[in-house]
């Protein structure tokens, strides 16, 4: 399952990577796999590791475990205590530290952080949990990536960066570009098994803000696509997408 933004086929993906490098001034190798260097990771054109440590990354993927940046939580505590939820509470359920959130550049598990803003959300009873939680993202939490979007002039060229990018960010989604005759659609690919409603309405929430900042209010997506039933309270998603908003389709985009 995909989810992800319509756009005009005009700004399809197709940029040149390899001058990104030079916009990460941070050290990264704590978090990769046996190998694996930073170089390796900012290059998406590298050739690849040697042959030798070829068998020891083949192991280091099947134990791999799906991490996140600590960065996804912006908002959490802000939307759980707006909610009359006690986000520590919450915290320790889920066996999380607070320390956690400290450090936007953190990593931690995928799975313990998306179960717990879908149950976030069942308490409170509020379906656009993900959404509001999309509401204090802003473009510098991003990091360093930012540094590099702000400078590309299209659409196209934003989401490649960011495709090329992810493992900065996250290594359970990815984008996908579906051109057509009329209009592109950019899709969030999930990695199976952490697909959630909350998860999805937050990253189209967090793209749609990276793209309308980073391009300086200069696009907008035809429409908006969410595989979910609507909301009880439609007011949220409207105050956020000024745009059509399609719910129950056939796909997330």
């Amino acid at each position: 399952p995909g989810a992800g933004l319509q756009t005009t086929s005009a700004d399809s993906p197709g940029h040149d990577p390899a001058p990104i490098a030079q916009h990460f001034p941070f050290d990264r190798q704590r978090t990769m796999g046996a190998g694996e260097t930073v170089a390796s990771v900012l290059s998406p054109m590298d050739s690849g590791p040697a042959p030798a440590l070829q068998a020891v990354e083949s192991e280091e993927r099947r134990s791999h475990v799906r991490e996140i940046r600590a960065a996804s939580l912006t908002g959490f505590v802000e939307v759980s205590y707006f909610l009359d939820l006690d986000p520590f509470a919450l915290l320790r359920q889920a066996r999380i530290s607070p320390s956690f959130l400290d450090d936007p550049e953190n990593w931690h598990a995928a799975r313990p952080i998306t179960e717990m803003v879908e149950n976030a959300a069942a308490q409170s009873g509020c379906d656009a949990f993900g959404l509001l939680m999309a509401e204090c993202r802003s473009f510098a939490s991003l990091g360093p990536l930012s540094l590099l979007l702000q400078h590309l002039p299209t659409v196209g060229e934003v989401l490649g960066a960011l495709n090329d990018y992810r493992r900065l960010m996250n290594d359970v989604a990815s984008l996908e570009c579906i051109p057509g005759e009329d209009s592109t659609i950019f899709c969030w690919t999930v990695v199976p098994g952490y697909e959630t409603t909350q998860g999805t309405d937050l990253a189209i929430g967090v793209i749609y803000r990276i793209l309308t900042e980073a391009l300086g209010g200069s696009w907008a997506p035809e429409v908006v696509h969410f595989r979910h039933s609507p909301p009880r309270d439609l007011k949220i998603f409207r105050q956020f997408f000024h745009v059509p908003i399609e719910f129950d389709s056939k796909f997330r985009g």
